[in-house]
């Protein structure tokens, strides 16, 4: 997650303790990644703090589909500086189903939950899954962080 997203959560978390009370705030969740080790505190109101539900996901499997990894995908080659490293891509619909019951299940407040996919995928092996589903080419290469952040500068990213 790039920096500046990581400012607005904050940013919109801050908003939520500006308010005298919560009203109509029943309980937060927060969905965050594993590198991201602070956990935030909520504030106190009149002597009880507001139910909280933290999932935590590592690599959504939608990436490849729906955000930033949809381009190469389609374009057939899908370069980055992960050789070798395992990730346990989630399905943004399984991470939804565990936040709506822990929404309305009061027993999982105050719960850290680490969501994964079924098992552990290379990112080479997450790419020739796709390949074999699209029934079409499209091939992992591991550049290295130089590589790939130069790629970011040339594309103005």
């Amino acid at each position: 997650m790039p920096r500046s997203e990581l400012v607005r959560s904050k940013e919109r978390l801050d908003r939520l303790e500006l308010y005298p009370r919560p009203v109509s705030i029943r309980a937060v969740q927060l969905l965050t990644v594993p590198w991201l080790f602070r956990l935030p505190r909520m504030r106190r109101y009149d002597g009880y703090a507001l139910p909280w539900t933290i999932l935590r996901c590592s690599w959504f499997a939608q990436n490849f589909s729906e955000a930033f990894l949809l381009d190469p995908v389609l374009g057939g080659e899908v370069a980055l500086p992960v050789d070798g490293v395992t990730e346990p891509f989630v399905d943004c619909d399984d991470i939804a189903e565990v936040a709506t019951e822990a929404l309305l299940d009061d027993r999982h407040a105050g719960q850290l939950y680490e969501l994964t996919g079924p098992r552990l995928l290379t990112f080479g092996d997450a790419i020739r899954e796709i390949a074999r589903a699209a029934k079409r080419p499209i091939r992992f290469t591991a550049i290295s962080l130089e590589e790939f952040t130069a790629g970011l500068a040339a594309a103005g990213l």
